[in-house]
């Protein structure tokens, strides 16, 4: 399998969409790394891409219900969205874990149902 593009949007620490694509200037080169300090993030793209393909988070204290990021407005939705190649086909896939966020009128939560498309 080969992972193409990842887009996530509300997911962990990122409020706003983020986009990551994995074919962007290599230069000819088969290899993508994901480096960074502790902190920055590495893990919530790899437990983005694990969400995506499995509808689980990488690690067991992590779930669907605290996927959602704490900084995202409670207009913004919480996704993934992962392009990726297998035996030379293309595949998306889309998807949003359950969470609870701010009603957009009122006060309080209201429930957002996973979904999966792919």
């Amino acid at each position: 399998m080969k992972i193409r593009k990842l887009i996530i949007t509300g997911f962990g620490p990122y409020a706003e969409k983020q986009e990551l694509d994995f074919e962007a200037n290599l230069d000819g080169k088969n290899m993508f790394v994901i480096t960074g300090n502790t902190g920055a993030g590495k893990t919530t793209i790899f437990d983005a891409i694990n969400f995506a393909l499995y509808g689980e988070a990488s690690g067991s204290e992590r779930d669907g219900k605290n996927l959602r990021s704490d900084f995202a407005d409670k207009s913004t939705p919480t996704e993934v969205g992962l392009w990726f190649s297998l035996r030379n086909k293309d595949y998306y896939i889309k998807r949003s874990p359950q969470y609870f966020r701010a009603k957009q009128r009122g006060d309080g939560f209201t429930e957002s149902k996973p979904s999966a498309e792919i």
